[in-house]
């Protein structure tokens, strides 16, 4: 079965134009059929004339007053025209350059007269450099003058440049410095630690980073963290310094050691949780809620959290506590369901932010950060093994502080002077 075609005679209809008026329905049937520069064409027209009838009767009208000036042939070289733009007809060369002037240009009133002045400046002297010499077919610039089609890596004119995702370095295709299996620059190629080669190549057989890898490497965090004993050791002194004013500074030194570690760890895990965004609360809602985290995570498709940490690294490098705040915002504002994101998310995040602007000391945030869950438990349960920590939190609440010290690290130097503390009750033993 043959396709149907364009009623101005264009070639293969894409669409259908409905008419209304009984006299043109018996002429051209209701439903008349449009290739896809007819179509524009005629939404175009619609926006002054209106719909239904008038813009495809206008059409008609300027299609017969070609037919008749110029027997379809082609505006520029007399050849049959085949395909037609502003009304006017082309063969299918000039039909390529008048399409490709209209977009570059976004001239289309006086459109033949910009076709005439291209072909025209394609056989001229270049007045820089006054050799007769090539010219960009997509601008008709000199190669001299180094326009936007011009590659200056591999002096070449090209149809077009890609741009890198990442640090937004612009790179023809055909350039060793561009990676074109996963739209990014050599330099910002998204290789696997492992193999090296890009993950998006088909390459690599390795499937994802290592999330191991990301939270050592990227995030500087231990591999092996005891939360119970860190916990029993940090409400132990909160204890001493309670009771005994000589043991503050002992008490606040620690929990700046702790902060260092829980701080980039509860940063790591909430650049992994956001990546659900997309696919939880939609594109719309993603790119509305987060603009720069939706346009970042989007190119992997369905990232996994090894990847997620990573890239979410790059972007607090580059836009600091202000993107966190733009994870939070995302966090408590859409519409994330039970099992991801969502308030308890909204939280991890304010509460590093606040840490992070000065809004809570120190001994809060640790304090807090224990105490942080996401949707399915324990905020640290992505890295470590929280076995313990629970008991330690609750005896600390409920006062039951022998619970605690029990959990203490053996050989610790702060264990021995809990211990000395406990015994003689006074920090001469310090």
């Amino acid at each position: 079965m043959n396709a149907p075609q364009c009623i101005f005679g264009h070639g293969v209809a894409v669409v259908t134009w409905t008419l209304s008026e009984p006299r043109n329905i018996k002429q051209y049937k209701e439903d008349v059929y449009l290739c896809k520069d007819c179509y524009n064409e005629i939404i175009r027209l619609a926006g002054t004339l209106g719909y239904a009838d008038a813009p495809f009767m206008y059409m008609v009208q300027m299609h017969d007053a070609l037919v008749s000036a110029h027997s379809l042939s082609c505006v520029i070289c007399l050849f049959e025209g085949t395909r037609s733009i502003e009304g006017l007809y082309w063969c299918a060369k000039h039909y390529q350059t008048a399409e490709k002037v209209a977009q570059s240009t976004g001239e289309t009133f006086d459109l033949l007269s910009a076709v005439q002045r291209f072909l025209w400046k394609l056989q001229l002297e270049c007045e820089e450099c006054k050799e007769d010499t090539n010219r960009c077919p997509n601008c008709a610039e000199c190669e001299c003058e180094g326009c936007d089609h011009w590659c200056s890596d591999c002096n070449e004119f090209v149809r077009g440049f890609s741009v890198c995702g990442d640090c937004g370095v612009r790179s023809c295709s055909s350039c060793a410095s561009w990676c074109g299996d996963c739209g990014t620059c050599t330099d910002c190629c998204h290789s696997c630690r492992r193999c090296g080669e890009c993950t998006s190549s088909g390459e690599c057989d390795c499937g994802h980073d290592s999330e191991s890898d990301v939270a050592v490497g990227d995030w500087g965090l231990p591999i092996v963290f005891k939360l119970h004993q860190a916990a029993a050791t940090f409400y132990t002194l909160a204890t001493m310094a309670e009771r005994d004013p000589s043991y503050k500074q002992e008490f606040e030194n620690y929990a700046k050691e702790l902060a260092e570690v829980f701080a980039p760890y509860l940063d790591m895990a909430v650049g992994g949780e956001i990546r659900y965004g997309s696919e939880t609360i939609g594109d719309g809602e993603a790119k509305r809620l987060m603009p720069r985290i939706h346009k970042r995570y989007r190119k992997y498709g369905n990232i996994n959290r090894g990847k997620a940490w990573a890239e979410w690294k790059t972007l607090r490098d580059e836009y600091g506590t202000d993107i966190l705040r733009e994870a939070e915002y995302a966090l408590e504002e859409g519409k994330w369901g039970r099992s991801v994101g969502g308030h308890a998310w909204a939280q991890v995040a304010a509460t590093l932010r606040q840490f992070e602007e000065g809004e809570i000391s120190v001994v809060t945030f640790v304090d807090t950060a224990f105490g942080l869950e996401h949707n399915n438990g324990c905020i640290f349960n992505k890295l470590w093994t929280t076995y313990g920590l629970k008991d330690i939190l609750d005896a600390n609440l409920e006062g039951r502080i022998e619970y605690v010290e029990k959990h203490l690290p053996e050989e610790e130097p702060h264990t021995k002077r809990y211990h000395a503390w406990k015994q003689f009750g006074s920090h001469t033993f310090r």
